[in-house]
């Protein structure tokens, strides 16, 4: 957060909530090594939704993630775009994540080939 230039002070919405949304409030003080892959792409989360921004790009979101995982993260990325009205854009090579979102584009050597 210092890197962009903001204290924790002057964030919205305030980290201890973002990280009570995502599940992560008894987990705040783990280093990132005592984490699972699903709570380190939830922190990944956390951190993009600290500064109340209007679009968040991500890339590959759950690439590390199981099956289970997976679903928690993409309900919680669906819940939060209808709760915080944020625009998401989501890059995945994986089909089934590509079809739960509201818009897909296809791409192949940097083409889009469908939209």
């Amino acid at each position: 957060l210092g890197y962009r230039g903001r204290s924790d002070r002057n964030l919205s919405p305030e980290p201890g909530t973002v990280l009570a949304v995502l599940g992560l409030e008894t987990r705040s003080g783990h280093p990132p090594s005592k984490l699972s892959g699903g709570e380190r792409q939830r922190v990944g989360v956390a951190r993009a939704l600290l500064g109340n921004p209007a679009l968040v790009i991500a890339d590959e979101p759950t690439g590390n993630l199981d099956v289970a995982a997976t679903g928690e993260l993409l309900k919680l990325l669906e819940q939060l775009r209808q709760d915080l009205g944020l625009t998401l854009i989501v890059a995945t090579h994986d089909s089934a994540v590509a079809e739960t979102m509201d818009r897909t584009v296809r791409m192949s050597g940097g083409r889009v080939i469908a939209a």
